[in-house]
């Protein structure tokens, strides 16, 4: 199966959103659109529905039936578009009552024609294009959460695995920043990640490499930046 996640861009063709696959929302925006285009040269059939995102603390996602109130209401749920063709597709929210949260889910736009058809061992499998569009809705006044640091391990000297955990109501991203020193205080390692987007009550993992740097003991400053507080926690290794 393609499946194309968190980017704009087309498998062999076919269709494409051309406005983003993240879009937020503050507590007083409730309404949003997705232009789905077709870039190809025969008609395209697409469907839209909604999933839950379940992230890991990997940074993989899992993809579900929808669980509780619907909040994500779409003007349509399947369209047609002629070559060249791009539709605009308009949503609503409502946030829920009496709560101070940030609301996730996922429309999926999926075309319903094969891009691609392989046959083994006597199975057909069939390729689609299909992207997952993450809406987010920031329910009442938003507030920036704590994070922590979940996790802090050493992987066989190689790389160091850094998991922060989101601690409050909404989501925010973090970047992540690790400076490792020799014992007289002397940098020798600034890794410094990509903003990593957090749910409220879930984590995410920066995994950071160290083979590069020679054998001995040093010391390790760990900073997470969610864009208004500053995390830090310290660290000693042994390489």
């Amino acid at each position: 199966m393609c499946i194309i996640l968190f980017a704009s861009f087309t498998c062999k063709g076919g269709i494409s959103v051309v406005n983003g696959l993240s879009h937020e929302h503050q507590n007083a925006q409730l309404t949003g659109s997705i232009k789905v285009k077709n870039e190809g040269t025969k008609t395209e059939r697409v469907s839209l529905y909604l999933q839950d995102l379940v992230p890991n603390c990997d940074g993989s996602v899992v993809y579900q039936e929808p669980s509780g109130q619907q909040w994500i209401f779409l003007d349509k749920d399947f369209i047609e578009l002629g070559a060249g063709e791009e539709v605009e597709v308009k949503y609503s929210l409502v946030p829920f009552k009496e709560r101070e949260t940030s609301q996730w889910q996922v429309v999926m736009v999926e075309a319903e024609d094969p891009i691609a058809t392989d046959h083994q061992g006597g199975v057909q499998i069939n390729s689609k294009v299909r992207y997952a569009i993450q809406i987010v809705l920031h329910a009442g006044a938003y507030q920036a959460p704590e994070v922590g640091f979940h996790e802090v391990k050493l992987n066989s000297k190689e790389t160091i695995s850094v998991t922060l955990k989101n601690h409050g109501s909404y989501m925010t991203f973090v970047n992540l920043k690790l400076e490792v020193l020799t014992e007289e205080g002397k940098i020798v390692k600034v890794f410094e990640g990509n903003n990593r987007r957090i749910y409220p009550g879930y984590c995410t993992t920066f995994t950071i490499p160290v083979d590069d740097i020679p054998a001995g003991k040093y010391a390790g400053v760990l900073v997470a930046d969610n864009g208004k507080d500053l995390y830090g926690s310290h660290l000693l290794l042994e390489l």
